[in-house]
């Protein structure tokens, strides 16, 4: 698990540092104070060899762009976008090497990075011509290269615009995390084969008690194909629809509870994890995600808006006799340097936050 994470000339952040992280994380703050910026970067580190995942984030975010203008794209990764100062993560934890840490940095095809462009080459999977080799460094005039650093070695990965990048040599390093964005709608195919999964591995019954904490006439769960696509079907009060139909907050619920018992990420990134969820049941789906983190060893991160969310984590983890698993962390702007810093709040000071009505939140 993450126990502190570090970023540095990334989006809006120069230089920050979160600790004390938890088993289950709530990141709150005003807007456009890095919330969803700051997942961002631990997704990036726990996948350092899918140099992709960046471009993902991005793409979630609603911003696709052509191949043909990418440096000016991920210009808008570094701080200021001034892609001159590199990137820097680097996270404690039991489950990462003393001094590890990933380096992003802009290179410019002028003659003076000519080592690591030959590098890239020497590591691509298939070997290219000497053809290809030339026609390829002459095209690319800005590359993107990661630098991921552990005791004494590093592996340079430089991003061209393909994924044939050498995957193999440190896979100890690459996760299988995943990041839900606040918008995305998975699916029905997903959500078909995963909920296939847990049926085989006859966790299907666990998946449809949490569900019916927060939609009490679901009875049962099912993929049926009428349509010629596969899809997850819900009895309700004795007549069968598409689990579609029941809401945003009970489809976008049954996303985190399948990516968490079908997928058994390391880490799970949930952006605006309030969105569509009533706040009667949000203790009830902090409850349950508590207990998945728990017995699946799952490390959670979480972004909200909501003051109600933050109560209802607190009180999920009181009563569950759990609170030590929880952190609650706030980002705000320095109001002399308006540079970004995290707080994280005690025991005390959650008490506080969940017994009175203050601005401390966008409601």
């Amino acid at each position: 698990m993450y126990q502190s994470f570090r970023v540095k000339n990334f989006r809006c952040f120069k230089d920050l540092q979160i600790n004390d992280l938890g088993r289950v994380n709530l990141i709150a703050g005003k807007n456009n104070t890095g919330k969803t910026a700051l997942m961002e970067a631990m997704y990036a580190f726990s996948r350092p060899l899918s140099p992709w995942t960046l471009f993902q984030t991005q793409s979630a975010r609603g911003i696709d762009v052509p191949e043909r203008d990418y440096p000016q794209y991920w210009k808008q990764l570094f701080f200021g976008m001034e892609s001159n100062r590199p990137i820097y993560m680097q996270a404690s934890g039991p489950e990462f090497a003393e001094g590890i840490r990933l380096t992003i940095a802009e290179l410019v095809n002028d003659g003076s990075n000519d080592n690591d462009f030959a590098d890239y080459f020497q590591r691509r999977r298939r070997p290219p011509t000497v053809g290809e080799m030339l026609r390829e460094t002459e095209e690319r005039e800005r590359v993107l290269q990661y630098r991921l650093t552990w005791e004494n070695t590093t592996l340079p990965l430089v991003v061209y615009f393909a994924s044939d990048l050498l995957t193999d040599s440190v896979k100890e390093f690459q996760t299988e995390s995943r990041f839900i964005p606040v918008s995305y709608r998975v699916k029905d195919e997903w959500i078909a084969d995963r909920y296939s999964q847990l049926e085989v591995a006859e966790k299907n019954d666990l998946l449809l008690h949490d569900l019916s904490n927060i939609e009490p006439r679901l009875t049962q769960l099912k993929v049926l194909s009428p349509w010629g696509t596969q899809m997850l079907w819900a009895e309700t009060g004795g007549s069968s629809m598409p689990l579609r139909t029941l809401g945003e907050g009970t489809n976008r619920f049954c996303h985190f509870l399948m990516t968490m018992m079908a997928v058994n990420p390391p880490y799970l990134f949930i952006d605006e994890i309030e969105n569509g969820i009533h706040h009667s049941v949000q203790c009830k789906v902090w409850q349950a995600i508590g207990k998945l983190a728990r017995e699946l060893d799952i490390q959670v991160f979480a972004t909200t808006h909501s003051l109600e969310m933050i109560r209802a984590a607190y009180e999920a983890f009181s009563e569950d006799d759990k609170l030590e698993e929880f952190r609650y962390h706030r980002l705000s702007r320095s109001r002399k340097t308006g540079e970004l810093r995290a707080t994280t709040y005690n025991e005390l000071d959650m008490k506080a936050v969940a017994a009175f009505d203050f601005e401390h939140e966008v409601r």
